[in-house]
């Protein structure tokens, strides 16, 4: 079977390509806030590389979040339109479980991106030689010190993503000695691809209206429009909401 993997969710986007013999390819594309613009190009020099075309993919697996809001707008829109247009199977693949698997590193593992705001997207791991990923708690969105106080500390515990690396001192303040600290092995995409592979075999297949991002934390629009800020004539001024005539 040939896979086409799309990472959207973090920072450099990438793309990969896999088969039974494992990953075939992958592209990172260096270019911030350019997602939409470098993805379809990347994904044309996978294919055309190694001769291989859309229509003759057997499945599709893509990073859903948490991540970037508009990275994962584009790549499961990228990964709906390839779906609709050629009847690919597609599969969803949680970005800090292939953020696990992109770092290379055994026992528990502690994946947390940088949400902004001052806070992080995490969550707890354990992944022991080539066994699955395997999650110990839920995803979260939570501010660094008081999540690193929530994660255990009689064991070495590695900790991953752009959310360790901006907030290392958060970590090593709670956790001392307990904190180790691991830079990815592997491509956020070949990372996906793995993951997609496994779950393709396993008949995981989301269907296309279901292929949904995983924000975890309301967009600005969706506050907005809770707010009746968007598609009315209601704004707020000074803290109170007020109705223009």
């Amino acid at each position: 079977m040939k896979i086409l993997a799309i990472d959207t969710a973090t920072e450099p986007i990438s793309a990969a390509v896999w088969d039974e013999t494992g990953v075939r390819g992958e592209e990172t594309c260096r270019v911030d806030g350019q997602a939409s613009r470098e993805l379809f190009p990347a994904i044309h020099r996978l294919l055309a590389g190694r001769g291989w075309t859309v229509a003759g993919l057997g499945g599709l697996a893509v990073s859903i979040g948490p991540g970037s809001f508009t990275g994962l707008r584009v790549g499961v829109s990228t990964v709906k339109g390839l779906c609709g247009a050629h009847a690919i199977p597609a599969v969803a693949v949680g970005t800090l479980d292939a953020l696990v698997l992109a770092s290379g590193c055994e026992g528990r593992i502690a994946a947390c991106l940088d949400a902004r705001r001052g806070h992080i997207y995490a969550r707890l791991f354990e992944r022991d030689g080539h066994r699955e990923v395997r999650p110990l708690t839920d995803e979260v969105l939570a501010e660094p010190s008081e999540w690193a106080a929530s994660l255990p500390k009689d064991d070495h515990l590695w900790l991953i993503g752009s959310g360790a690396t901006t907030y290392r001192e958060a970590f090593v303040g709670e956790l001392g000695v307990h904190a180790r600290f691991a830079e990815p092995s592997m491509s956020m995409a070949a990372a996906v691809a793995v993951l997609g592979a496994h779950q393709l075999a396993q008949g995981k297949v989301v269907a296309v209206s279901e292929l949904l991002p995983r924000y975890i934390r309301p967009s600005t629009a969706d506050v907005n429009f809770r707010l009746g800020l968007v598609g009315s004539r209601q704004r707020r001024v000074w803290g109170k909401a007020s109705q223009h005539g």
